[in-house]
């Protein structure tokens, strides 16, 4: 790292004597040496350089490319619990990914970020928008992936755990059902993943005063 980061500054420090200040190739070098600052852990350096980059990058940045800073300035701000700011930029990023819907870059970039919103909007207890965010997740991974692929199990189990923080046993356990089905083909019937869905799935039928079933599950 510390060998990119000093070809990298000599890069811009050329570039900088050479090229306008709104110069492309300036945005992307800051931008790199961003990314770099961000693998070493040293988030604040980070952070000024991604925030630089955004600021620089005009017309000739590829919009791929703010949307990933934007989505490393998100990583950052949640890392640090400063969530009002990590949804705030992952949702400037989502909006870059939106622009576009047939570049996969841009596909595969909206479901990470989907997700990621999902997991900030549950730690705030905002749960109607989480779902927004998972289920729009969810139907871009069916077009992407296959159906009962890992990733989309998983979040199948957060749209159902929503439903469950909702107090909404019964979709809820609808959607558990569905997790069910494809658990026990990837993972087989005696997985962990089977046994916690079955367990789920014990305390909606519980909750919905069916105890019979849900002793049944709980076995």
């Amino acid at each position: 790292f510390a060998l990119a980061l000093t070809h990298f500054g000599k890069a811009l420090s050329i570039r900088r004597r050479v090229l306008a200040q709104n110069s492309p190739d300036i945005a992307v070098t800051i931008g790199n040496i961003g990314h770099t600052l961000h693998e070493c852990g040293r988030f604040d350096e980070a952070l000024r350089c991604y925030e630089k980059f955004v600021d620089v990058a005009g017309d000739g940045v590829s919009a791929v490319d703010v949307a990933y800073v934007s989505f490393r300035i998100a990583e950052i701000h949640r890392m640090r619990n400063q969530l009002c700011k990590a949804i705030a930029a992952y949702q400037r990023s989502l909006a870059l990914c939106s622009n576009d819907l047939k570049n996969r870059r841009f596909t595969l970039l909206m479901l990470v970020v989907a997700d990621r919103l999902g997991n900030v909007l549950t730690e705030q207890h905002d749960l109607d928008a989480a779902l927004v965010y998972y289920v729009g997740g969810l139907k871009m991974q069916h077009s992407l992936l296959d159906l009962y692929h890992p990733h989309t199990l998983l979040t199948l189990a957060k749209i159902a755990q929503i439903h469950r923080l909702r107090c909404s046993p019964r979709t809820a356990l609808q959607v558990y059902e569905q997790l069910y089905d494809g658990q026990a083909q990837v993972y087989g019937q005696n997985s962990l993943q089977v046994a916690h869905t079955l367990s789920c799935m014990g305390l909606m039928h519980f909750q919905l005063h069916n105890s019979p079933t849900a002793l049944i599950h709980f076995r």
